[in-house]
């Protein structure tokens, strides 16, 4: 798999193979009851980078689309898809507009940059030589309907800018009420609440996340998974349900339809 050596990304894939493997396959241990549905589905890679995520989802879905709008992260992304034929890639970005905007961030962290820079760059210190901004398409995933057909899962990251897809896709999610992993920062949250998850819970959703400890009330359960992780060296990961989530940053913040929860089995 191409990489670029100074990418944040790209470090991560060199040194362990694939990023964020961990979440992923904790997410689709917990969603394992829906793998017939996936077979026959799509899947939609919402700031798919350089195609890490979107080759995992490949193996896992009838189609994925990979919605990439950076040129140099896109010709990547076609090299590293070129052996799968169930991928397409859109050089749009998603919003809840359609027309054009500037994507701007950090040199070192393409996977970084972000349409809503203001909110993502203003607790960190670059010169301006770190910062570059490149112009885009933009559009809404409400105006593909009848090109997608079946979606059952999106992954969105996209810096700050979810709550534009999500908005941009309504009609979509409430068709097609697909499985939604998206993003989340602490300064997505404002008293305790962010607009994309507002969004979604008043579209029907409820919410489960990746997390390093068990969910086990008992301090000796926990102590022992920590003491078993350190010895194998790989971190585990154990999903946390709850109604209310708790400001923080979130890489996979899972959302599932009520409807659909029975379907966990847990």
């Amino acid at each position: 798999m191409a990489v670029l050596a100074f990418d944040f990304i790209g470090n991560e894939i060199a040194t362990n193979g694939l990023y964020e493997l961990s979440e992923l396959e904790c997410i689709f241990e917990i969603l394992k009851n829906f793998e017939s549905n996936f077979k026959d589905g799509t899947a939609c890679d919402i700031g798919a980078n350089i195609g890490n995520h979107t080759r995992y989802f490949a193996n896992k879905f009838k189609k994925v689309v990979a919605f990439e709008p950076n040129k140099l992260l896109t010709e990547i992304l076609k090299f590293n898809i070129a052996s799968y034929d169930n991928i397409e890639i859109s050089q749009f970005a998603l919003g809840d507009f359609q027309g054009r905007a500037t994507l701007v961030g950090e040199r070192i962290n393409l996977g970084g940059m972000s349409i809503s820079p203001e909110r993502k760059l203003q607790h960190k210190k670059f010169s301006d030589e770190d910062i570059f901004g490149t112009e885009i398409q933009v559009t809404t995933l409400d105006s593909m309907q009848g090109i997608l057909e079946n979606l059952q899962f999106m992954k969105i990251d996209v810096e700050g800018f979810e709550y534009s897809v999500l908005s941009g896709a309504n009609q979509m999610i409430r068709s097609f009420k697909p499985v939604i992993a998206f993003e989340q920062w602490p300064t997505d949250f404002v008293n305790s609440n962010s607009q994309a998850i507002n969004l979604l819970r008043e579209m029907g959703y409820s919410f489960c996340w990746p997390t390093k400890y068990s969910r086990s009330n008992w301090v000796l359960v926990k102590f022992v998974s920590k003491f078993l992780q350190s010895i194998i060296g790989r971190t585990r990961l154990y999903i946390e349900f709850s109604e209310e989530v708790p400001s923080g940053h979130y890489s996979m913040l899972l959302a599932i339809h009520k409807t659909k929860m029975s379907k966990l089995g847990v």
